[in-house]
């Protein structure tokens, strides 16, 4: 698919307002927003109530006060306010449906709203690789107006890392399964299940074994299921020969400092530790020291209990700095200095 960037800014505010209306049409409650299209829709009812027998008349069109709270339910998530609804009967009677719409669209509350309907649709997932990315970025889509056609296509053909490319959420969801894939794309974007397809043609909709494995070969030349690796495993190092001997040689003239801090940071860690224990007397302190060196996993329920009433025996590095105030600064300019090194290692 592909977009022309140079469009006018009234095309863009025409394609805008074609998302507006495409969100209106998956209200679980149509919206009448004026009577000429309300009388066309019913025209049609009517037709096929009519071919098929029905005899039943049209209810008519809701009185604005029902209107006004299917409105508000639909596209912001809430009933109205008291002043919302004066508001509205202030307005004159021949617009003032025109105008709610219009001021629920800009909403705070309707791009949270649709966020959530486009979550469920989408099958979003806060707790899988990706998914809490994805939904801001659906969120962001909605605010900004983004056309529709262009949100859809990015979902489907993204790839990269889901930190840099939050669209990527949306394949990551299913692990980047072509097959997966190809039943969720076509629900999801077309309207239609073809998952029965997979390993025989479908039972009752025009769809064949064939039609599903050619939706699956768009997903399996960019995601090979059988070969799929983790990000972190999919990185393909550019270094010389050359490279590789001077970052080792950069790794281990830090590491030597490293050793330096580490062994520093030890025996003050050892030094505040004797200062505390020495603070107890016997046979206090003895007990305290048996806990101390006694593994966690093998402590008992008094010693847990017995350090868990002396807090100050928890000297570790990140609390060394307040039985040392000196090691603070020491320790950041060793974390400098080893940084400064480091700096000299090649750029892969």
């Amino acid at each position: 698919m592909v977009f022309d960037l140079a469009k006018t800014r009234k095309e863009q505010k025409k394609e805008r307002e074609m998302v507006r209306l495409c969100i209106l049409s998956l209200a679980s409650v149509f919206m009448l927003a004026s009577t000429t299209q309300a009388e066309t829709i019913d025209s049609v009812l009517s037709s096929e109530n009519q071919s098929l027998g029905v005899a039943k008349a049209s209810v008519g069109i809701v009185d604005d006060m029902a209107f006004i709270r299917r409105a508000s339910v639909d596209l912001i998530g809430r009933i109205p306010t008291l002043e919302e609804l004066k508001e509205y009967q202030n307005w004159p009677a021949q617009t003032r449906r025109d105008q709610l719409v219009d001021k629920l669209i800009e909403h705070p509350r309707f791009a949270d709203r649709w966020t959530v309907f486009f979550a469920d649709l989408l099958r979003l997932r806060s707790n899988v690789t990706g998914g809490s990315a994805l939904i801001a970025h659906v969120h962001r889509n909605i605010r900004d107006d983004v056309p529709y056609n262009e949100f859809a296509a990015t979902l489907i053909s993204t790839n990269g890392k889901a930190g840099r490319s939050p669209e990527v959420g949306f394949i990551l969801g299913d692990n980047a399964d072509p097959l997966a894939m190809a039943s969720v794309t076509s629900q999801v974007f077309m309207g239609v299940r073809i998952g029965c397809a997979q390993c025989h043609d479908h039972r009752y909709d025009p769809i064949s074994h064939d039609d599903y494995h050619r939706i699956r070969a768009v997903f399996e030349p960019t995601f090979d299921w059988k070969k799929w690796r983790t990000p972190g495993n999919r990185k393909l190092s550019l270094y010389t020969d050359k490279d590789v001997a001077e970052r080792t040689k950069v790794q281990q003239e830090a590491a030597v400092l490293e050793k330096e801090r580490n062994d520093k940071e030890a025996n003050f860690i050892k030094i505040a530790l004797e200062k505390e224990f020495n603070r107890y007397e016997e046979p206090l302190q003895a007990k305290l020291r048996l806990a101390k060196a006694t593994g966690g996993d093998k402590q008992t329920d008094e010693q847990k209990k017995l350090l868990k009433d002396h807090p100050n025996l928890n000297v570790n590095s990140g609390n060394l700095y307040q039985y040392k105030p000196d090691w603070r600064p020491l320790q950041k300019d060793y974390n400098t200095r080893i940084a400064k090194i480091k700096e000299k290692i090649p750029v892969e």
